[in-house]
């Protein structure tokens, strides 16, 4: 899997940020290509990448170069996901989850 942890680290770093162990720990686990779910109090830091809401990300799907746009994704990260059962976000949600997975040669959804 591509994902670097010290790029995450550097990244962190650049912004003034200290990674918690259990971030660290997560990073080495995606990385391992492991899958799980990481249950943590709101605030602690679990969400600390780019955000693409499902929205935009359905949008893109919609574009004939859409699939091309998502092939090299390696991790999705959905939070709240609590919050977007049974609702229209949590639909296209799903719809965006099962284009990366059909197009990217190695996502991991967490």
């Amino acid at each position: 899997m591509s994902i670097s942890i010290s790029s995450i680290k550097r990244w962190m770093r650049d912004q003034d940020w200290t990674p918690y162990q259990f971030q660290e720990d997560c990073c080495e686990a995606v990385s391992d290509g492991k899958h799980g779910i990481l249950n943590a109090p709101t605030g602690s830091g679990k969400t600390y990448a780019l955000v693409t809401p499902p929205e935009s990300a359905h949008v893109l799907m919609t574009y004939k170069s859409g699939p091309d746009l998502f092939i090299n994704i390696d991790v999705v990260v959905v939070d709240k996901w609590h919050e977007l059962v049974g609702n229209k976000r949590g639909v296209q949600t799903e719809l965006v989850v099962a284009c990366i997975r059909s197009s990217a040669t190695a996502a991991v959804v967490l």
